[in-house]
């Protein structure tokens, strides 16, 4: 496996995005974990009202709108210096953002 010094331009994006999706997906995961989206899938309910299908829905949406946004800007770049300016500027969501997304 090659360092990431040893990476090609093309090769560094690749990896870059593949973060940025896995980034996404963990941020995701704090709100809704891997048991509590299966459990949604199949039917099961939570007393909490921000636990539903839809609002695991819209912040899965809302993460694909984050890499699908990023990830052709991160492609475009010339060089890992641009890469990494732009990965550090990539703010996801805090708390507060992911609760009015949710409509609470």
């Amino acid at each position: 496996m090659k360092t990431i010094s040893e990476m090609t331009i093309e090769e560094y994006k690749a990896f870059i995005c593949e973060d940025l999706r896995y980034r996404c997906r963990r941020d995701r995961e704090k709100y809704f974990p891997e048991d509590v989206m299966l459990n949604l899938l199949i039917g099961q309910t939570y007393d909490n009202a921000l636990i539903t299908i839809e609002n695991y829905n819209k912040l899965v949406t809302y993460y694909r709108g984050v890499v699908s946004t990023y990830e052709p800007q991160i492609m475009a770049c010339a060089n890992k210096n641009d890469v990494d300016a732009l990965y550090v500027s990539i703010a996801l969501p805090d708390e507060t953002q992911i609760l009015s997304q949710l409509g609470a």
